[in-house]
């Protein structure tokens, strides 16, 4: 009877692990369209493809290395299957070479249904008046948050510094559509008044997401673009903000205690075990 009840026990237990992991990565990688860490590579994770790449170079990132993107660098993606032009979010770590103070354009993302052109795309721009911006253009104009605002103000970001930028847009509500933006975990501002704006959204065609520059290769981010990720729907705030406070995977080891005597050392603190807090780590975690 104790054997039993044992066996009965034990099942129970690992049923209820299957279904906790099962969640956990139902979870993580539920929504995931496009999935880059541009460790060496501009391979997407999702299904392997490279894209097309020209003069793409590769610097530390956030994890390991992210993707430089100067001038005469381009890279782009089919954007079937890769993105919603209606409804999600687009994440990704920016390092810039420049100041935030410069009054400099620079492009960081854009995806458009109208090569070379900004007719039906979305893109994320750091603007002339230092500032991060996310547009979505439909037929003949354009929608953006922020028009202008000190909500996502870049003035005091240094050169090479690491910032987290997030955007969520949906247009598929019935009412209370909205666009919004995030700089390092935290919500900046938000657009919801779009119900009225419909000819501005851009429709769903095949075309291309281009990374770290305009659609003709011109405007080029400047900096590094480490671990891209875009999702079908709009991540909340709280995702949000744990996809900014992730850790790298797998963790640094800490490092040995200090000798207790001359003669007889201390054995070093055992490694931490992995954390997979955030959206970006660790690799392969999605798929």
């Amino acid at each position: 009877m104790k054997k039993s009840a044992y066996w009965v026990l034990l099942g129970i237990l690992l049923l209820g692990f299957v279904l906790i992991v099962s969640e956990i990565l139902a979870s993580v990688s539920s929504g995931v369209l496009f999935l880059s860490y541009f460790d060496n590579s501009t391979a997407n994770e999702r299904d392997g493809s490279s894209g097309t790449a020209a003069n793409i170079t590769y610097a530390d990132g956030r994890y390991n290395q992210g993707a430089r993107f100067l001038t005469g660098s381009s890279l782009l993606h089919s954007s079937l299957g890769n993105i919603n032009y209606q409804k999600g979010t687009i994440e990704f770590w920016l390092k810039p070479n420049w100041t935030g103070d410069d009054g400099q354009y620079y492009y960081l993302l854009m995806a458009n249904t109208s090569d070379s052109t900004e007719d039906h795309s979305i893109y994320i721009v750091k603007k002339g008046g230092n500032y991060i911006s996310l547009t979505l253009m439909g037929t003949g104009g354009g929608v953006s948050v922020p028009s202008a605002s000190s909500a996502t103000d870049t003035s005091s970001w240094t050169a090479n510094s690491l910032h987290h930028i997030a955007v969520s847009w949906d247009t598929t509500l019935d009412s209370g559509k909205y666009m919004k933006i995030y700089i390092d975990g935290e919500p900046r501002q938000t657009r919801d008044n779009l119900d009225s704006f419909s000819q501005y959204y851009p429709s769903q065609s095949q075309d291309n997401i281009y990374v770290g520059t305009y659609s003709d290769g011109s405007v080029p981010a400047q900096g590094v673009i480490d671990d891209l990720i875009i999702f079908d729907s709009p991540q909340s705030d709280a995702e949000i903000a744990s996809h900014f406070a992730s850790q790298p995977y797998p963790p640094a080891s800490p490092s040995p205690s200090p000798s207790a005597s001359p003669t007889a050392a201390a054995s070093p603190s055992p490694s931490p075990s992995p954390s997979f807090n955030g959206a970006f780590i660790p690799k392969g975690f999605y798929f």
